[in-house]
């Protein structure tokens, strides 16, 4: 994916109100994209797979997080994730979520 469709998809997300939050990345993506800050603030990652997570406030008591696959063809899931959730409560929702994300990304296995 180029870099000017990466940074188009920041933006299209921030102008709605999303603030980049995580990236994940190939060594491959990320040595094509260079180091230009492009991903500002945001915690990048190493990654066989590509997605970048965006959160914003959803109600008084809950946060949601897209993360939008780096690809042409725009995939993302959301989670609402409530306020009192533990660091470690939201990392394994997140983390639940990027493998069903990437999971349903690949082909099906067939027996032929």
């Amino acid at each position: 994916m180029e870099k000017t469709a990466i940074a188009a998809i920041i933006e299209q997300y921030e102008r709605h109100g999303w603030t980049l939050r995580r990236v994940l990345i190939s060594r491959e993506l990320a040595g094509a994209l260079g180091g230009d800050g492009m991903f500002s603030d945001a915690d990048v990652r190493p990654s066989p797979h590509g997605g970048m997570w965006f959160s914003r406030r959803s109600l008084p008591d809950r946060e949601a997080w897209e993360m939008r696959r780096i690809s042409a063809s725009p995939f993302a899931v959301v989670e609402v994730i409530p306020d009192e959730f533990t660091d470690e409560e939201r990392e394994k929702v997140l983390s639940d979520a990027e493998s069903r994300m990437f999971d349903a990304s690949r082909p099906t296995e067939t027996s032929h």
